[in-house]
């Protein structure tokens, strides 16, 4: 799986053949997933803390194209992004996912997608996701300010090597 930056935030690729290039149009990126095999999938939707978020009109646009969309996930500050996107995944027939969206390692295992086995193509994914159990929890708004403390951090370590 692979995030591709689109020129309206990140859309994912799952089995993708070949790199999808950043800076494409959300509907190209969308079509050159689909182009290879891959299945795609909607990364943090609604999420209005993020800047890869995609942005709502090109969401409407890729939405017929999509497989699934993270229905749930635990780095979401606010659980109503969550529900829209539960709602926006059960009006469009998209499979919903949950993910933790880890950065941590105390945020392992809270959240996830348990699913059966499958024969390792998209289609048997497909089938496997649609019998998934939604294992959701979220990772509490202290995630954030470690997140930040760590960034900046790692932006001050930079400017004192420099």
């Amino acid at each position: 799986a692979a995030k591709v930056k689109s020129t309206a935030g990140e859309i994912t690729g799952l089995f993708l053949q070949e790199e999808i290039p950043p800076g494409l149009s959300p509907l190209e990126t969308v079509e050159r997933i689909r182009e290879q095999g891959g299945l795609v999938s909607i990364p943090h939707p609604y999420d209005g803390l993020r800047r890869s978020v995609i942005a709502e009109e090109a969401l409407e646009e890729v939405l017929p194209l999509v497989d699934m969309m993270e229905a749930f996930n635990a780095r979401n500050a606010f659980g109503d992004a969550n529900r829209r996107a539960m709602d926006t995944a059960k009006r469009y027939g998209l499979l919903p996912t949950a993910v933790s969206d880890a950065h941590h390692p105390r945020e392992l295992g809270r959240t996830y997608t348990e699913m059966p086995p499958f024969d390792g193509t998209p289609e048997g994914f497909k089938q496997a996701l649609a019998q998934a159990r939604l294992v959701t929890r979220a990772a509490g708004h202290l995630v954030h300010l470690f997140s930040t403390y760590a960034k900046f951090r790692k932006r001050l370590g930079r400017r004192l090597r420099a």
